[in-house]
């Protein structure tokens, strides 16, 4: 199976500034003894950024109070899977469940933007339909070709052909790795 990951590019927009959407909480694994032995990392989404602290006088109190200028709304998958170090895997996950979840949380974060899936090969859209699998399985593109043909045309029986040689590839890869 190549590569491939059409979950690069993801942006995602919240109604709330600041908001912030946890994937996974920080765990600590523990020793008989009750040390710390090992950790996992929190996936914290944060879909803006607090800066500096800054002093102004309330105009209606005449109080001086302490603001912090925020910045937000949006959640840039990429950047912060770099910012943060997250691994592959950990950006992976990320995608797959703010993508799977957004419509459960429709009012608190939605999918913003997606980085264009280019063509799998240069004729795709001239490729007749009935030969999409084939070519796909041929060139070693089936996961390209599926993620290209859910942006456009979703058409079900490619997409399900597609799904089912996934499945297939996959089966074959555990096998190997026995």
């Amino acid at each position: 199976m190549s590569d491939f990951d059409y979950r690069r590019g993801l942006v995602f927009k919240s109604p709330f500034l600041a908001y912030q959407y946890v994937v996974r909480p920080l765990k600590h694994i523990y020793a008989q003894d009750g040390t710390v032995i090992d950790t996992i990392p929190e996936l914290l989404c944060e879909f803006g950024v607090l800066g500096e602290e800054f002093t102004f006088t309330n105009e209606e109190t005449n109080e001086s109070e302490i603001g912090v200028d925020m910045r937000g709304h949006f959640f840039d998958l990429d950047q912060q899977a770099e910012e943060k170090g997250w691994s592959d895997d950990d950006r992976a996950l990320v995608a797959r469940i703010l993508l799977k979840n957004q419509a459960k949380f429709a009012g608190e974060y939605q999918l913003y933007s997606a980085r264009p899936i280019p063509a799998p090969w240069p004729t795709y859209d001239t490729t007749h339909h009935n030969a999409i699998v084939t070519t796909a399985v041929a060139t070693g593109l089936v996961a390209e070709a599926l993620a290209y043909e859910r942006q456009g045309k979703n058409r079900e029986s490619v997409v399900g052909k597609l799904e089912e040689e996934l499945v297939r590839a996959q089966a074959a890869d555990d096998l190997v790795a026995v």
